[in-house]
C-alpha cells in the first residue's frame, strides 16, 4: 500500500494581513500612514482587520486607500491592489447604505457652494467698484443753508453755510474756503452796494463740479444828520 506524505498548502495572507505587516516592518505607526496619506486612522485600522465593510466607502475609494497606504510604505502598491480585487472588491455591495452615504459626501455639493461664494465676493467687488466709479463720475452734492436768494443785506458781509462731501473744494467766486472733514463750510462773504451774485462751486479731484447761485442786494444803511434850523427874524 502506498505510503501518502501529507503536505500543507500554503495560503498567501490576505491584503490586509499584508499592509499591516508591511507596516510593522517598516516600524510606522498607524497614526503616522494617517498623517501623510490623509485618511480617517479609523478607516486605516478596518483595513487591516480585514473590515472592509466599515469602511463605509465603495470599493472604487477602498482601493485609493489600499494605493496610498502601500505608497506610504514605500511599496509598490500594484500587488496589493490586484489582490484586493481578488479578494475583496467583489464581496463588497456597491449599492450598501454605507456605500450611498459615502457617495453623497463626494456629490460636487462642495465645489458648488465654493462656486456660489466665489461668485457672491465678485458681484460685491463689482458692486464695490462701481459704486466708486459712480462717485468718481458724478458730480458732487451741494446743498446751501443760508444765504436766501434775494436776500436784502444791511451790512457789507454775509455767511454763506452749507455741506457737500468731504475731500471736496469749494468756492465761491472763484475763491477757495474752507471745509471740515464731513463737508461743512460756513465763511463770511464781503458785499458790494447793489446787487450781488456769489457763485459757489463744489468740486471734486477728478474734476466734476456743482455750482449754486445766489443772488444777494446789499442796501447800505442811510445815515441823516441834523442840522438846526435858522433862527427866526
Amino acid at each position: 500500500m502506498p505510503t501518502f506524505t501529507k503536505k500543507q498548502i500554503q495560503i498567501p495572507h490576505r491584503v490586509c494581513f499584508r499592509l499591516k505587516a508591511a507596516r510593522e516592518t517598516v516600524g510606522f505607526t498607524l497614526e503616522a500612514i494617517a498623517e501623510k496619506t490623509k485618511i480617517n486612522k479609523n478607516y486605516l485600522l478596518a483595513l487591516e482587520e480585514c473590515r472592509f465593510n466599515d469602511v463605509d466607502v465603495s470599493p472604487v475609494y477602498q482601493k485609493n486607500f489600499i494605493k496610498k497606504y502601500a505608497e506610504a510604505l514605500g511599496l509598490d502598491p500594484e500587488p496589493f491592489i490586484s489582490q484586493f480585487i481578488i479578494e475583496e472588491a467583489d464581496t463588497i455591495p456597491h449599492d450598501s447604505p454605507q456605500s450611498k452615504n459615502r457617495r453623497l459626501m463626494f456629490t460636487p455639493w462642495p465645489n458648488i457652494i465654493r462656486v456660489g461664494m466665489i461668485t457672491m465676493l465678485a458681484f460685491a467687488l463689482l458692486f464695490y467698484l462701481g459704486k466708486q466709479v459712480k462717485n468718481t463720475i458724478d458730480p458732487p452734492k451741494l446743498s446751501l443753508a443760508m444765504p436766501d436768494n434775494g436776500f436784502i443785506a444791511h451790512e457789507n458781509t454775509i455767511t454763506i453755510a452749507g455741506t457737500s462731501e468731504p475731500e471736496v473744494k469749494i468756492t465761491v467766486n472763484g475763491q477757495t474756503i474752507k471745509s471740515d472733514e464731513k463737508g461743512r463750510f460756513n465763511e463770511p462773504i464781503a458785499l458790494r452796494p447793489g446787487i450781488n451774485t456769489l457763485v459757489v462751486v463744489a468740486q471734486k479731484k477728478h474734476g466734476k463740479s456743482t455750482e449754486n447761485v445766489r443772488h444777494i442786494i446789499y442796501e447800505e444803511n442811510e445815515r441823516f444828520s441834523l442840522q438846526k434850523a435858522p433862527a427866526a427874524n
